[in-house]
């Protein structure tokens, strides 16, 4: 059990981002860990990494949990079919990832 625990924190590291009430500012890799939680892509054009500061510091201002649900609505948006949130989440239209999987 002490070996599969120790193996568990040295094979998957966990990101601290508080609880679901802890403010920010929330560090960048607490930050892209909720943006993958929610199922979006890395490649996302609104991933923190690709986002413009303004959102990030909104991001800053709420807790964990709000921003978590933030982020839970843009994968919620793009596979309901809004388009626009497609490219926001996934960084390309949920169509073409589909296809590009496929073939």
């Amino acid at each position: 059990m002490t070996l599969h625990v120790l193996l568990s924190c040295v094979f998957s590291p966990v990101i601290e981002c508080g609880s679901s009430y802890s403010y920010g500012p929330h560090s960048m890799d607490c930050l892209l860990d909720l943006w993958l939680e929610a199922g979006c892509s890395h490649d996302g054009g609104s991933s923190p990494s690709n986002e413009l500061q303004d959102h990030i510091d909104w991001w800053n201002d709420r807790t964990v949990g709000q921003v978590r649900a933030d982020m839970e609505l843009y994968y919620e948006y793009s596979m309901n079919g809004n388009t626009g949130y497609n490219a926001r989440c996934f960084g390309k239209l949920l169509h073409q990832i589909i296809i590009s999987e496929h073939f």
